[in-house]
C-alpha cells in the first residue's frame, strides 16, 4: 500500500515538473512568450517577408540579445516558417497594457 501512495506521488511530481509551452497555464501577470513568423499582405500569400526583414516596421533584436528559433519539421522550413522567440514587446498575462512604440 506505501508503494503505491508512493509511486502516486512520484508520477503526480513527474506530470507538474514536465509542463512546457504547449500546456503552460498563465497565472495573472505573468510574462507571456510571444513568438513571431514570416508576414505579408493578406490578398497574395506567396509575397512573404521575415518578420525583421527591411521592409517590415518592426526593429531588429539588438546584437547582444538573445533570439531563439524554433523549427517545426521539414515542412515549415520548406514553406519558410521560422519561428522567432524575441518579439521585443512586452506582454503580461491578464494585465493591463500601456502603450509601446516601437523605434524606426
Amino acid at each position: 500500500m506505501e508503494g503505491a501512495i508512493l509511486c502516486a506521488l512520484c508520477l503526480s511530481w513527474v506530470a507538474l515538473v514536465s509542463a512546457s509551452e504547449r500546456n503552460h497555464r498563465y497565472e495573472p501577470h505573468e510574462a507571456v512568450i510571444l513568438w513571431v513568423n514570416k508576414v505579408g499582405p493578406y490578398n497574395n500569400p506567396q509575397e512573404t517577408y521575415n518578420f525583421y526583414s527591411p521592409v517590415t516596421p518592426w526593429c531588429k533584436p539588438h546584437p547582444n540579445e538573445k533570439v531563439e528559433h524554433s523549427w517545426g519539421g521539414l515542412g515549415e522550413v520548406l514553406q519558410g516558417n521560422e519561428l522567432i522567440r524575441f518579439s521585443g514587446l512586452d506582454i503580461n498575462f491578464s494585465g493591463d497594457a500601456n502603450a509601446q512604440q516601437q523605434p524606426h
